[in-house]
Parts: structure tokens; C-alpha cells; sequence
């Protein structure tokens, strides 16, 4: 029933593997679960913030605020908003943007680099896949589209529209 399995010191690789893989959707379906061990538990349990094990209850002596499962994060700004450093870049000067969104339907990243803010938002229905991005000033961009196609991106907001493979 997609319930994880690899603990804390190899989720990082276990995340990577299926989102460099084009499984974001395996992914969504492990961590969207309800029950324990899933964030999809955490967030119904009302946490605001990542406890420091899969089973944290209050009161239990556990920390209720501890990036010890924070990676998850980079699978959501780094795949699935898509949102990179290229290699060779410094100070996020030059960025790739290349969302992976598996069977999602749409996400939103706000990324507060050292050279500004970026912003993802796309959303897919049926066969059309619409991005929006917002890039600083100061910063080279390239958005690679699910489909494959690169395009240039300007500092300011940028809008991609293109059908899906």
C-alpha cells in the first residue's frame, strides 16, 4: 500500500531515485497516505511543522519541530515545482526550471534564493500543461517543459503554455 520503508538516513536517495525516474506520482502516492509514517498522517494530525520521527505525538518527549524528514521538501521545489541551480552557478545566477508533475494537477513553489525570489505555479488538464514563472532580475533562466521543450525565461513573469507528450 505504497508505505515506505527506506527510514530517515536514505529517504533523501529513495525521493531522488523515483523523482529523477519521472515517478512523481509513486512519490505523491507514499507521502500523501493517511496513515502513520506518511506526511499526508502529520498534516491530518495538525502539525504545523515536521516532527522528528514518522510516530512524533505531543507530549510524547519527541521534537515537534526538527528537519530530520524535511526532504521531502527538495522533491517538492527541485522536482515537482522543478525549480534548480544550474551546475556551475553561484548564487542561483542561473537557474533551471523543469517540473516533473507525474499525475499531479498543478503546484506552486516560491523559492527565496540569494538572488531573489522565484516563483513556480503550473497547473495540466487533459493535454495542455500551463506554467507561470517568475524570475529576479539579474538571473538567466531556462524552463525545460514536460514534453521536452526548452525555452528562455526573462527576468519578470514569464507564462509557457504547451500540449503535453
Amino acid at each position: 500500500g505504497y508505505q515506505q520503508t527506506v527510514g530517515e538516513v536514505l529517504q533523501v536517495f529513495f525521493i531522488r531515485a523515483l523523482a529523477e525516474g519521472n515517478r512523481s506520482d509513486v512519490l505523491h502516492r507514499v507521502y500523501n497516505r493517511e496513515n502513520r509514517g506518511s506526511y499526508g498522517y502529520m498534516v491530518n494530525q495538525g502539525f504545523t511543522s515536521l516532527p522528528e520521527s514518522w510516530d512524533a505525538r505531543p507530549g510524547t518527549g519527541n521534537s515537534m519541530n526538527h528537519f530530520m524528514l524535511g526532504h521531502l521538501m527538495e522533491w517538492h521545489y527541485a522536482y515537482l515545482a522543478g525549480i534548480r541551480q544550474q551546475p556551475g552557478s553561484v548564487g542561483w545566477k542561473k537557474v533551471l526550471i523543469a517540473p516533473t508533475p507525474g499525475s499531479l494537477e498543478r503546484t506552486l513553489a516560491v523559492f527565496r534564493s540569494p538572488s531573489g525570489r522565484i516563483v513556480v505555479s503550473w497547473k495540466q488538464a487533459k493535454s495542455m500543461f500551463t506554467m507561470k514563472v517568475v524570475i529576479p532580475n539579474g538571473v538567466e533562466a531556462t524552463a525545460i517543459l514536460p514534453n521536452g521543450e526548452q525555452r528562455e525565461l526573462k527576468p519578470g513573469v514569464n507564462t509557457l503554455r504547451s500540449s503535453m507528450k
